[in-house]
């Protein structure tokens, strides 16, 4: 891959990632009624046991993007072909900054 088409390409994985992240959170946010207090959202899911069909995919939509931000979920695939066409400097700000910013 030239280097142009990798960054190309790492802007749109990500940005579709990004996307898929906050499209959970509002799959998570619509039947709690917009609860963003992590004390309320923990009583509403632990003591109620409320967890509705788009809470559930709410969450796997959230793993799944930061896993796949990650390399470990199950896009890891993009994250050869971006180490591939980057400088060595581009790769360890890749490979290292940005998981633990994640963090």
């Amino acid at each position: 891959m030239k280097i142009s088409s990798t960054g190309f390409f790492n802007f749109f994985v990500n940005s579709f990632l990004s996307v898929l992240f906050i499209f959970g959170l509002i799959l998570i946010l619509i039947p709690t009624n917009g609860i963003t207090n992590f004390f309320s959202l923990s009583f509403y899911f632990y003591e109620l046991n409320d967890f509705s069909l788009l809470t559930k995919i709410g969450i796997i939509f959230i793993l799944f993007s930061l896993l796949s931000k990650l390399g470990v979920g199950p896009l890891f695939f993009w994250v050869p072909n971006i180490y591939e066409g980057a400088s060595l400097y581009i790769l360890a700000f890749f490979s290292i900054l940005l998981k633990f910013g994640l963090f």
